[in-house]
């Protein structure tokens, strides 16, 4: 199961404040809520080795580094995060 940090909390509480109040839908601030899952459990993984290692942690995920599982489950969370964004920047610019 993957561990839920205090960051991942914000993250999902800015995704449901946005989609409460009409900046993306429901159904896009429900998906992108659902991505954080697999895209926290790849970040927490990445940073255990060098730290269990006694070095410093960091967030340079290299796609080389991941199974087959993880490089296609990063695809479709990158596939979940692409529309959304792309909806935000056309509402500012036309406002």
């Amino acid at each position: 199961m993957t561990q839920v940090t205090n960051v991942d909390r914000r993250a999902s509480d800015r995704l449901a404040h946005a989609a409460d109040s009409g900046e993306i839908s429901p159904q896009s601030g429900h998906e992108l809520r659902e991505a954080l899952g697999p895209l926290s459990g790849l970040r927490i993984c990445h940073q255990a080795n060098p730290i269990e290692g006694g070095f410093a942690a960091d967030n340079d995920l290299r796609p080389s580094s991941l199974s087959n599982f993880e490089r296609a489950q990063l695809k479709g969370t990158f596939g979940v995060t692409k529309t959304p964004p792309g909806v935000l920047a056309q509402r500012y610019r036309n406002a």
